[in-house]
């Protein structure tokens, strides 16, 4: 499952790892 985030650059990145907590 990935989520994607709204950089403040204004770019999209993708975040894995979004269940457990891990960063």
């Amino acid at each position: 499952r990935s989520v994607y985030c709204r950089d403040p650059d204004g770019s999209l990145i993708e975040i894995s790892s979004y269940e457990d907590g891990t960063t």
